[in-house]
């Protein structure tokens, strides 16, 4: 146990980018707190939408500005990101991490372009703090991923799951063919959700995507495009999909 954070499941969204993956990860949050989880959500960079629709007014400091920043911070080698002291984050306190009731928030770099190199540095930092933590019951690590994943990267070593988000566009499809092949190939099984998706267009994709897992689907909502431009807290926007989701993922005991 970890100052009260114990990681059941360690869930990594992969999606390209405007597939609502943030909105998804902010509602599952909401609604895993709502059933007594305590959740940490993990982004490699600052996300405005996650964490405002999560009801914080800004974003922590993030994790390697602690450290000096990326411009201090040079990296020959990823490997060499194990070098850090990181032990201070076992409290999981402190002006880097944010706490809202059972939901808390950790950015790990201020940077706003995720260039493949980076985001393997960053995945590597992730990778440190994931190792820190112990696993038990009832506290759930979301982490937010981008629109690649490679058998090669390292913080698949270190979760349990991988989610991907989907919306109703030809290159979500390719990407999601991409995907499954990856999963697959690491003997995982490939789950998805389906976002901004009416009926219609719920079918149409099914019949278009490879062979996976459905764990639920979100259709478009008006209220959550209100609720993002004038930047209003989930609190305030209820979308029913999300319970058949986590029923969807107990039934699949990606949670427990």
């Amino acid at each position: 146990m970890v100052n009260g954070l114990i990681a059941v499941s360690k869930i990594i969204f992969i999606g390209r980018k405007g597939s609502g993956k943030s909105t998804i990860i902010a509602f599952l949050a909401k609604g895993l707190s709502k059933r007594g989880y305590k959740v940490l959500v993990i982004t490699p960079n600052i996300d405005q939408t996650l964490y405002r629709m999560l009801g914080f007014t800004s974003p922590a400091i993030p994790l390697l500005e602690v450290l000096g920043g990326l411009d201090k911070i040079r990296f020959d080698k990823p490997e060499d990101v194990s070098k850090l002291d990181l032990d201070f984050i076992k409290n999981l306190k402190g002006p880097w991490i944010k706490w809202r009731r059972n939901i808390g928030l950790l950015t790990v770099s201020r940077a706003s372009s995720m260039e493949e190199r980076l985001l393997e540095v960053l995945y590597i930092v992730i990778c440190e703090i994931l190792r820190r933590l112990k696993t038990g019951s009832k506290d759930i690590i979301l982490i937010s991923g981008g629109s690649k994943l490679r058998k090669e990267n390292p913080i698949l070593r270190y979760i349990d799951y991988i989610i991907m988000i989907i919306d109703p566009s030809y290159e979500s499809l390719t990407l999601a063919r991409k995907i499954s092949k990856e999963v697959k190939s690491l003997g995982k099984r490939f789950f998805y959700i389906a976002n901004k998706c009416e009926k219609e267009l719920l079918d149409l994709l099914i019949d278009e995507m490879p062979e996976g897992i459905l764990l639920g689907s979100v259709g478009y909502h008006r209220k959550i495009i209100i609720a993002d431009i004038r930047s209003e807290k989930l609190s305030k926007v209820d979308v029913e999909e999300i319970e058949d989701i986590i029923n969807n993922m107990i039934r699949y005991n990606i949670i427990t």
